[in-house]
Parts: structure tokens; C-alpha cells; sequence
């Protein structure tokens, strides 16, 4: 499947994966599916793969897509997206996306999938989970 999404409950974390030839129609019915599945949290932070990806982007159709990213799905995601793409794309799609990144205003663009994961690590989860204090030597 084109797109399809993982929700880690033990990591807090959402995958949302999209490669090869996809349609908006499809993200956006797959970001309905994962808004509307039960084990989702809006304060999970996501990590969208979009290195794969090739979308088939009929005309008329982009603006719908973001007024419902930055309208209706943005209302059910309060934590970070790191969204990774293949940097060696055309400089049209690379554009695109980046204002497509810009415009959802929690969401940072990545063309390395590592950084995208330690920029999550960094600013992603609302719970952090530290070592406990080391204890000092009572002697």
C-alpha cells in the first residue's frame, strides 16, 4: 500500500509512511483513518516518510489538500511532524513541500531520516523520560 500509517503505542510515537505513486486522495483518506483510529493521540509526536513518494497531483486539487492539512488535521495534532523526504527531488517538489511543511506550523522538513528522529527525540515527546539522579554516597 502507496501509504499507510503505525501507531507505537509503547514509543508514543506515530509512523506515517507514503512511497511510490500516490494521490492526495489517498493521504488524505489515510490521515482520516488515523485521525478517526482509536489507539491515536494528538500529543504523540509523528514521523512521516516520505522519501518513497511520488505524487500524482491532479490540477485544482493542492489547495483542498492543505485548507484540510492546516485546517482539520492540524486540529488533531498537537505534537511535532518531522517529515523526511528524498532531498534529490526536482526543485519544484522540494519547494512544495517545504511550503506545505511551513504552512502546518508544527512540522519541521528533513532530507535525512536520522535527524529527522533526533530532532523528535529533541522537541516530539511532552513527556520526558529522564535517568534518575545518580545517588550520593551516603558514606
Amino acid at each position: 500500500m502507496p501509504a499507510s500509517y503505525h501507531i507505537n503505542a509503547d514509543d508514543e510515537l506515530v509512523s506515517v509512511n507514503i512511497s511510490g505513486q500516490t494521490t492526495l486522495v489517498e493521504v488524505y483518506e489515510l490521515c482520516q483513518r488515523l485521525i478517526a483510529d482509536p489507539d491515536f493521540s494528538s500529543e504523540w509526536p509523528q514521523l512521516a516518510d516520505l522519501r518513497g513518494a511520488d505524487f500524482e497531483i491532479q490540477p485544482g486539487a493542492m489547495r483542498p489538500f492543505v485548507q484540510y492539512a492546516v485546517g482539520t488535521y492540524r486540529k488533531h495534532v498537537s505534537a511535532p511532524i518531522a517529515v523526511v523526504f528524498d532531498g534529490q527531488r526536482d526543485d519544484a517538489f522540494c519547494a512544495g513541500l517545504y511550503r506545505f511543511t511551513c504552512a502546518l506550523g508544527i512540522a519541521e522538513l528533513f532530507d535525512d531520516y536520522a535527524l529527522g528522529v533526533k530532532w523528535l527525540l529533541t522537541n516530539g515527546w511532552k513527556k520526558k523520560v529522564g535517568h534518575p539522579a545518580p545517588r550520593e554516597n551516603l558514606l
